[in-house]
């Protein structure tokens, strides 16, 4: 379950202080680990959210960075705090999904370095929701002493929506609404005002 990051603060930070070292987080750090996370008070330039399971216990971190004056996510970055679970991964389905419709972002930019375990996942959700893979910066992060390539995911809020029901779709099947079989789908532009 998602929850605002700043309810957890603390815990986020003491783990990471207690597993600065931990291998399995060099990607995530990069050359230069961090040990304190800063929670920002509102949502204007981070949206930081955590991923909690029943117990209360915090199992991930979600932060996306916005480019106000555009007006999209610019960069994500989330961590899995313990072994790879269904939580994690349907919290951060939760937490796109917040960005993409809750608050109508109209593009999500992200970044992974390649070599990171998480890279298959990252391809397979960019086809999977209908983004793109824009490119690969070559020699781009320095983890443990060893440069790695840069892989950089677009994925544009656009889709058809239909005129009498409002159903939406990432592509358009035909004409007519399948759901409500009245309406015509039609194509929102999310860069036109």
């Amino acid at each position: 379950m998602l929850k605002a990051a700043k309810l957890y603060e603390d815990k986020i930070n003491v783990f990471l202080r207690r597993n600065v070292l931990n291998p399995r987080l060099a990607f995530w750090h990069g050359q230069y680990p961090d040990t304190t996370i800063t929670i920002d008070d509102n949502f204007w330039s981070k949206i930081q959210f955590v991923s909690v399971d029943k117990r209360n216990d915090v199992r991930g971190y979600f932060k996306a960075t916005v480019a106000r004056p555009e007006n999209y996510v610019n960069g994500m970055s989330c961590i899995n705090f313990g072994k790879p679970s269904m939580l994690f991964a349907n919290d951060m389905a939760s937490f796109m999904q917040y960005l993409a419709f809750e608050i109508n972002m109209p593009k999500i930019v992200w970044n992974v370095t390649v070599g990171n375990p998480i890279e298959k996942q990252y391809d397979k959700l960019c086809k999977n929701v209908g983004g793109r893979i824009v490119g690969t910066e070559r020699f781009a992060v320095l983890v443990n002493g060893k440069y790695h390539d840069s892989k950089t995911y677009e994925w544009i809020n656009d889709y058809y929506e239909c005129t009498h029901c409002g159903n939406r779709e990432k592509q358009e099947r035909e004409v007519m609404c399948w759901e409500c079989g009245l309406g015509e789908m039609v194509y929102h532009n999310p860069f036109r005002r």
